[in-house]
């Protein structure tokens, strides 16, 4: 039988016809989204200070190699910490979060229209839903 998609969505995306061990922890749309947004908020946290690193290296590569600044990414990182401090990993991040939030809801947008798409005849097993199920 068919369930609606905010009563067979799990937290780890898994439905709930699947055999795992872990348990499943029933979530609501906000709930999700909570969940999808904390996500994307740990990871960009991690992977941030990587991403202003590699735009300071794209931009040192633009000058004339007399004018660089940085011999490599671990001279870039040191050269950071020492003049700049943590925060200098973390320039702009209040800014690149809450565009990032919005992937959040890109994700649970994409959960539901998965589930939907997975509730015609046929799609489950990855074949096609039938012919004018989509309008």
């Amino acid at each position: 039988s068919s369930s609606s998609s905010s009563s067979s969505s799990s937290v780890s995306g898994c439905r709930s016809g699947d055999n795992s061990s872990v348990p499943s922890v029933q979530l609501g749309l906000l709930g999700r989204w909570a969940v999808a947004s904390g996500v994307v908020l740990v990871a960009s946290t991690l992977t941030y200070p990587l991403d202003v690193m590699r735009k300071r290296l794209v931009v040192d590569t633009m000058l004339p190699a007399s004018e660089r600044r940085y011999a490599g990414l671990a001279d870039c990182m040191a050269k950071t910490l020492s003049k700049e401090g943590l925060r200098g990993f973390y320039r702009f991040y209040g800014a690149d979060i809450v565009m990032r939030l919005g992937g959040g809801i890109l994700l649970v947008v994409y959960d539901e229209a998965k589930a939907a798409l997975d509730a015609g005849d046929g799609a489950a097993q990855g074949g096609m839903p039938p012919a004018g199920a989509l309008r």
